[in-house]
């Protein structure tokens, strides 16, 4: 392999795709053949290089894998055969567990900023020039540059941010709607409380004694209708948590995995959600990957650190339950992958999140 380099390290960069509505920031990247997704342009960092080409290992986890991509800088780093930043062209680049930071629509098509950890093979020869854009086909399609506005190289807005600051403010809204229609009620149960107890005072007064029977009878109704605002409410931190509820770790540890920690990341979403609903508590599951590999307590531990890490953030513990799980609930087999830091993981190295419903909770 003359002169080309076989790299490893953390990527940032730009992507385009056909598909037409604007992907959020829990979205997995899309598949190329149904949309024919470009990466031109972006970053390597905290580099690691290797004599000999192995793909296959690291197509076991999430992971997208292009071709021909141009516009790649690439700093130096361990066994480097180069001191400064040079641009090369990928022939193959494998992107492993990739995370979209941004994206917005611009006709028809999506463009945004993605990042994950890179793994692949450059050509012969770093490149003379950058390529723009609308100089690079990609293979099957081209690429419309970003202009006049936004600009290639402005601050794209995030679409999760907005995503999740809706969905915060229809919740509140929702909350602030039914205060007043909770206060109603609590204000009715309260007087048909009293009233049954003045009932039971007065014996003698059978007319009062009627009367309290009736509003007992609408206590119940009004309970009834506060279990189902309740109820309303499950429904909706449940449909939230539905991308957001799995955190991840390293082999035999309890620190948290890159993809899971970090702005607008797994655990940022979740203080949002648990900082919207103060009042509802929350199932903490800790997973391992098998006793052959990993230390058997440790799913206990990852999950303990997940609840030190929420009442670091201002909740206080008796929100959460812990839960051992073990290695019960495989997401996938026991093989190990490593990082460029020679971490070891896979996606049984696990804590997923789950919510306490407060009505007919079993």
């Amino acid at each position: 392999m003359s002169g080309e380099l076989v790299v490893m390290g953390f990527f940032k960069g730009r992507y385009k795709t056909d598909q037409g509505v604007a992907l959020g920031g829990s979205d997995l990247f899309p598949e190329s053949n149904n949309h024919k997704v470009v990466v031109y342009d972006g970053i390597v960092t905290k580099t690691n290089f290797f004599k000999e080409y192995t793909p296959e290992q690291y197509k076991k986890l999430s992971s997208f894998e292009l071709k021909d991509v141009p516009n790649i800088e690439i700093e130096s780093g361990q066994d480097a055969p180069f001191q400064d930043t040079r641009v090369y062209s990928f022939k193959n680049l494998i992107l492993i567990e990739p995370r979209i930071l941004s994206s917005h629509e611009l006709n028809g098509q999506t463009y945004g900023t993605i990042e994950g950890e890179l793994y692949g093979i450059t050509e012969a020869f770093p490149s003379v020039k950058r390529l723009k854009p609308d100089d690079y086909s990609g293979g099957k399609t081209s690429v419309t540059p970003i202009s006049p506005s936004p600009s290639d190289y402005d601050p794209i807005p995030d679409p999760f941010i907005t995503k999740v600051g809706d969905i915060g403010n229809d919740l509140k809204r929702g909350c602030l709607d039914n205060f007043w229609r909770i206060f109603k009620y609590l204000f009715w149960i309260l007087f048909f409380l009293f009233l049954i107890k003045t009932c039971n005072k007065i014996n003698s007064d059978k007319n009062v004694c009627d009367r309290a029977d009736w509003m007992e009878y609408n206590l119940q109704i009004q309970k009834h209708r506060i279990d189902s605002i309740s109820s309303g409410m499950d429904e909706m931190i449940t449909q939230s948590l539905a991308n957001i509820s799995v955190i991840y770790f390293y082999q035999n540890t309890a620190d948290f995995h890159i993809s899971s920690k970090g702005v607008n990341s797994t655990l940022d979403r979740l203080l949002n959600i648990m900082k919207i609903f103060p009042d509802r508590r929350f199932l903490i599951i800790g997973h391992h990957s098998g006793a052959e590999i990993e230390n058997i307590n440790i799913d206990e531990i990852r999950a303990k650190k997940v609840v030190e890490y929420f009442t670091k953030s201002g909740f206080i513990e008796n929100r959460f339950d812990i839960l051992k799980k073990g290695d019960s609930e495989l997401k996938t087999n026991k093989n190990v992958l490593h990082d460029f830091e020679g971490r070891g993981f896979n996606r049984n190295m696990r804590v997923e999140i789950r919510l306490i419903k407060t009505v007919n909770e079993k």
